[in-house]
C-alpha cells in the first residue's frame, strides 16, 4: 500500500483554476493567511483550525472525529511497529485535521444550508472545497498536505474533480482520512446532508461493504478491527479522544487539546 508515496493525482487544471479564482475573489481571511504563513508548522495548523472554528464550528468538530478515527486506523495497519510508523501517523494526524479547509472559504450560509435546496452555483462552491482547500494550503506553505484536501472523496463521493477510476492514482495515506471522513459524515446528526438522516452503524457498513472497490483491503480490514470495537461516532465526550495516547500527544504538539475540549464540550449533545 506504501510503495509509492510521491505518485499521487490531481484533478482536472480547470478545478484547480475555478478554485484559484474564487479563493482571490471571495476568501475573507487572506490577510490572516498571510500571518500565518509565517509560522511554525505547528502554528500554521493550529491558527488554520481558529479559522474553521471561528468560521464554522460544526466542521472543526467533524474534523476532529475524523483525525481521531483516520489517527487510530492507521496506528492499527502499522501496529506491528508503530515507532517506525511516527512519521506516517502524524502525516495522517495532520492531514485529517487540514482536509476540510477549503470550507473556510466556502460561505457559511452555503454550509449551514439544507444542501437539497442550495441553487446549482452554490452545490458547485461546496464541491470545490476540496480544490479551495488546496489553495489554502498552497498559501500558506503547507502545499506538502495538499492531497489530503484533493483526494479525500475519491471514492466516497463525486465532487466533479474525479472519476471512479481514479480510486488508483490516490495517494496511499489519503485512504485512512477518506474512509474516516465517510464514515464520520455519514453518521453525524448535526451536519446536513440534504436533509437526510443520520444513517445508523449498519447503514454504513452496508454502503462501505457495496462499495469495497473504494478502499484497500488492508485499510478496509483496519476499519473492521478499530472502528468496529471501540470508535463508532458521534462521540458525545472527549474520553475516545483522551484513549488515544498517541492523538493526544500530537494533539498537544499542535496545541489543539484545548480546542477539542472546548468543540466537544461545548457543541453536545450530539
Amino acid at each position: 500500500m506504501l510503495r509509492e508515496l510521491n505518485l499521487w493525482y490531481q484533478p482536472q487544471p480547470q478545478v484547480y483554476e475555478r478554485a484559484y479564482n474564487y479563493f482571490k475573489k471571495s476568501c475573507q481571511y487572506r490577510n490572516e493567511l498571510l500571518e500565518i504563513s509565517r509560522l511554525t508548522l505547528e502554528k500554521r495548523v493550529e491558527k488554520l483550525l481558529l479559522i474553521l472554528e471561528k468560521h464554522n464550528p460544526d466542521t472543526l468538530a467533524h474534523v476532529f472525529k475524523v483525525a481521531l478515527v483516520a489517527t487510530s486506523l492507521v496506528m492499527n495497519y502499522f501496529r506491528g511497529s508503530i515507532e517506525e510508523a511516527l512519521p506516517f501517523i502524524e502525516e495522517v494526524f495532520v492531514g485529517a485535521l487540514l482536509h476540510d479547509i477549503g470550507k473556510i472559504v466556502v460561505p457559511r450560509k452555503i454550509l449551514n444550508s439544507d444542501k437539497s435546496q442550495l441553487l446549482p452555483e452554490d452545490k458547485e462552491t461546496l464541491n470545490l472545497h476540496s480544490q479551495l482547500g488546496s489553495v489554502v494550503l498552497e498559501s500558506v506553505g503547507l502545499e506538502r498536505y495538499r492531497y489530503f484536501c484533493d483526494e479525500h472523496h475519491i471514492g466516497n463521493n463525486n465532487n466533479g474533480a474525479f472519476e471512479v477510476k481514479d480510486i488508483r492514482l490516490r495517494h496511499p495515506l489519503t485512504e485512512f482520512v477518506g474512509i474516516a471522513d465517510a464514515l464520520c459524515g455519514q453518521m453525524d446528526p448535526r451536519r446536513n446532508r440534504g436533509g437526510k438522516p443520520p444513517k445508523s452503524i449498519h447503514e454504513v457498513l452496508g454502503r462501505f461493504r457495496e462499495s469495497r472497490s473504494s478502499f484497500s483491503d488492508e485499510t478496509f480490514a483496519s476499519f473492521n478491527e478499530v472502528v468496529l470495537r471501540v470508535l463508532i461516532p458521534p462521540f458525545p465526550s472527549t474520553v475516545p479522544f483522551e484513549r488515544n495516547k498517541i492523538f493526544m500527544e500530537l494533539a498537544g504538539k499542535y496545541g489543539i487539546t484545548g480546542m477539542i475540549q472546548r468543540n466537544v464540550e461545548r457543541r453536545k449533545p450530539y
